[in-house]
């Protein structure tokens, strides 16, 4: 069954093969649809990984968004919602790249992004930038994770009278809205909803910290 197993794509010349079985397509996710231009390891100063939430194969919300986006000095990586082990066990592979990690994440996805970070609280693991988009779950945090340096959490509010479909799969899913041990929260409401995934991207912080992590490389090159 496709759910069972998660969806993974990745730029294969750049990293070793992700260490659980995957697939490299969704339900709405043809295989081989992104196309990752060669880049020299050097000209790299990121990696950016997307999370979608649950049926976001079939949904592709969070999917368009690594689509669309095209920084090429970044390494992008796209997974399924059924994330919790894989990034348990391959947070450390990429971390091996020793580049900023940027993970966006939404809704069951994020909450599954959470839970393999607290499994990997004691790994020389560190993620640069967290954002949740609107995360759902049945467990709220109950600790922040000691290995992400900021983290931003983008929620939806007013759910209950916008009862559009993506809200109602939030409420029914128990979405945390704002998460106190977040470095920073920021909410939209109606007409925005919990399949927003641009407008909750354009809220955070995650452009400015990218942009910052790449001139500042470009600084650490020219000057000694």
């Amino acid at each position: 069954m496709l759910l069972l197993k998660p969806t993974i794509i990745y730029p294969k010349e750049a990293f070793l093969p992700p260490p659980i079985p995957y697939l490299p397509y969704g339900i709405k996710i043809p295989e081989n649809e992104v196309i990752y231009h060669l880049q020299s390891e050097s000209d790299v100063k990121a990696i950016v990984i997307f999370v979608g939430g649950f049926c976001d194969t079939i949904m592709r919300a969070v999917y368009q968004e690594f689509l669309h986006f095209d920084q090429p000095l970044c390494y992008k990586i796209y997974t399924s919602f059924r994330c919790q082990k894989l990034f348990t066990l391959w947070l450390t592979q990429l971390a091996e790249k020793k580049l900023p990690l940027f993970v966006i994440a939404h809704s069951w996805g994020a909450c599954n992004f959470y839970k393999a970070l607290i499994a990997q609280a004691n790994a020389h693991i560190s993620i640069d930038y967290l954002l949740t988009l609107d995360p759902v779950g049945y467990t709220m945090p109950k600790k922040p994770p000691t290995n992400v340096q900021w983290w931003d959490n983008v929620y939806i509010t007013h759910k209950t009278s916008n009862l559009v479909r993506p809200n109602i799969v939030a409420l029914i899913g128990h979405s945390w809205n704002l998460v106190s041990y977040a470095n920073y929260n920021a909410s939209l409401q109606k007409p925005f909803h919990h399949a927003s995934i641009r407008q909750m991207i354009e809220a955070s912080n995650f452009t400015a910290k990218l942009d910052k992590i790449i001139k500042n490389s470009y600084k650490n090159v020219i000057m000694p």
